[in-house]
């Protein structure tokens, strides 16, 4: 069962076709695979833009309607702790940022009233203490000669006559 030479290569000619064959068709798995990785890469790219663009939505949505109006709330509660006033109406948003505007406005509003208070309290008790200090004077002018002079009238009583100490008090 030996062969023959023609027949050992008609077979080494039949192996190198199916080996150059197995090569091609690897060859063409391996381009095929290498196109699908960069399909696949750019399909990961285009979702990593998407999600990118979408974070940086969000991110603007919430600087704008959270972070920013709460900034502002914070610096108006900061000038009125420091009795500065200003106006901060204009803050529109989430409910709870707009409760919160307007409590600091009401705030506002009291503190104002509470200056205007503690201004008239103040007139008031400076008027109060002129109006006493004036009183106290025209008072205690008459008085002190009230008291000298009963006093007058107590050392003489016992050696002045009746009628000369009624004429001291009816004169």
């Amino acid at each position: 069962s030996k062969r023959s030479p023609a027949s050992s290569k008609s077979l080494g000619s039949q192996k190198n076709k199916l080996l150059l064959m197995i090569k091609n068709y690897n060859n063409s798995l391996t381009q095929k695979s290498n196109a699908l990785n960069i399909r696949l890469k750019t399909v990961q790219i285009g979702t990593g833009i998407i999600i990118l663009l979408a974070m940086l939505l969000v991110m603007y949505i919430f600087i704008t309607e959270i972070i920013r109006p709460i900034k502002i709330l914070s610096e108006a509660a900061l000038s009125l702790s420091k009795g500065n006033l200003i106006n901060i109406e204009h803050i529109k948003g989430h409910k709870e940022i707009e409760t919160l505007a307007n409590s600091l406005n009401k705030s506002q509003i009291l503190l104002e009233s509470a200056k205007e208070a503690t201004e008239l309290a103040t007139q008031t008790d400076k008027a109060k203490t002129e109006f006493l200090a004036n009183m106290s004077h025209e008072l205690r002018t008459p008085m002190h000669a009230i008291i000298n002079f009963a006093s007058f009238g107590i050392k003489k009583f016992e050696n002045c006559s009746k009628e000369k100490l009624l004429s001291y008090f009816t004169n």
